[in-house]
């Protein structure tokens, strides 16, 4: 990857349509990945979930009704409004990073309780989602100063809460037809995030002729972090870990 230099343009006239066009995937996304949960809670085929649950959804989704709004701000040059409701996310980044923890232990330990062993190796996941994800929202907060770092910092943040909802939609296909071995779990659980990550940096080098200098600390650490995520999935170690990890 080409490292941007200083002169790399802030402001593209096409950034505003490329920005409302993540945001929208990202719903999509998550309407595609839990419309299917849901409608199965409200016809009464499955239980509904635990409280932590439901404060998890309205936390997340916090999230990206602020990562939204953000960008529609932009569009409309509400700079200032911008600047302020984004403090919101100071203190929301530790509340998800400690709640998506919690939400995922108590979840898997449930479904580990109802006989759904299967579910608990793939608590590794959501575990380490919850470290990618800040590691991309605090920088990007603190960037602020730096519009171009800052904007795809919290992008990426963005796309790392992402695998859940790509998992349960794409997921299963992948499954099905290349099973969960190493990269299997990780074109099941990362395909989708990832995809749209690449097109982000395909967006910059089409419109910049450069790489931001972000993706190309970004992508190694995503990747690393992916494999490492898998390769615990595998370890046969992970299973009784996790068991006393749900406190069983």
């Amino acid at each position: 990857m080409q490292m941007a230099p200083k002169s790399f343009a802030r402001d593209h006239k096409y950034d505003r349509d490329f920005f409302l066009a993540f945001a929208a995937m990202s719903w999509i996304a998550v309407v595609m990945g839990f419309s299917p949960e849901l409608g199965g809670h409200l016809k009464g085929r499955t239980p509904f979930p635990p409280l932590i649950v439901h404060i998890h959804v309205l936390i997340f989704g916090g999230w990206l009704v602020l990562f939204t709004a953000q960008i529609a701000l932009i569009r409309s040059r509400r700079l200032g409004l911008h600047r302020k409701l984004g403090l919101i996310a100071v203190p929301l980044v530790p509340v998800m990073v400690v709640l998506g923890v919690a939400t995922s232990l108590v979840s898997r330990r449930l479904h580990f309780e109802a006989g759904q062993n299967e579910m608990l190796a793939f608590m590794i996941v959501p575990l380490t989602d919850m470290v990618l994800f800040p590691s991309f929202a605090i920088p990007g907060l603190l960037l602020r100063k730096d519009p171009a770092a800052h904007k795809r910092l919290i992008m990426l943040a963005t796309a790392m809460l992402l695998p859940a909802a790509f998992g349960r939609w794409i997921g299963p296909g992948i499954l099905f037809h290349y099973g969960d071995g190493f990269f299997g779990l990780m074109a099941q659980a990362y395909l989708g995030s990832n995809a749209m990550i690449l097109a982000a940096i395909l967006y910059d080098r089409m419109t910049r002729g450069r790489i931001h200098w972000v993706y190309a600390i970004a992508v190694p650490w995503i990747l690393a972090v992916q494999a490492i995520t898998s390769a615990i999935y595998h370890w046969s170690g992970w299973l009784p870990l996790a068991q006393r990890m749900i406190g069983h």
